[in-house]
């Protein structure tokens, strides 16, 4: 691997909102001022978001394209994300939009301020259904599980 930032999107019928999360990831790769790249995995959309990926792909040249024969899941998209980077630092956001392309900024910020070799953000101000608390629990401890780490309460960067 070598340094640098990869923002990594898992993608599954994003038609509607691929290409401006593509964007929003080159113009915010580009503030880093680090080399970067953007890795979208298509996990076998059958809406044409990998027709919007080929047509952008041309045009910026940061963007990779992993694509999956069939729907395999997040935990599948995420997996990819982790194994195809070529990059130091992997930065993961949803193509729907769920959090701005520019909070890795923070989590940059506090990487090199404390030193840390993982940050994970999460919500702190916002209700979550009885199901999504699962969801939550079962990434946190697939990442603890994944890096070895157990996630800090205290010192956490707060995200808006």
């Amino acid at each position: 691997m070598g340094a640098g930032l990869t923002i990594g999107i898992p993608a599954y019928n994003e038609r509607d909102n691929i290409e401006a999360a593509v964007r929003e990831a080159r113009d915010t790769g580009l503030r880093t001022g680090l080399d970067f790249e953007i890795l979208v995995v298509d996990d076998a959309s059958r809406d044409g978001t990998g027709d919007v990926l080929q047509r952008l792909a041309p045009e910026i040249p940061e963007l990779r394209i992993v694509r999956h024969p069939e729907n395999r899941g997040i935990v599948a998209a995420f997996h990819s994300l982790y194994t195809h980077t070529r990059r130091d630092l992997l930065f993961m956001n949803a193509a729907d939009h769920q959090w701005k392309m520019d909070e890795v900024f923070p989590m940059l910020e506090a990487l090199q301020r404390d030193r840390l070799d993982l940050v994970v953000g999460r919500r702190v101000d916002k209700q979550y259904t009885l199901y999504r608390k699962i969801i939550s629990h079962g990434f946190r401890i697939f990442t603890e599980t994944l890096f070895g780490v157990r996630a800090a309460e205290a010192g956490d960067v707060y995200l808006n």
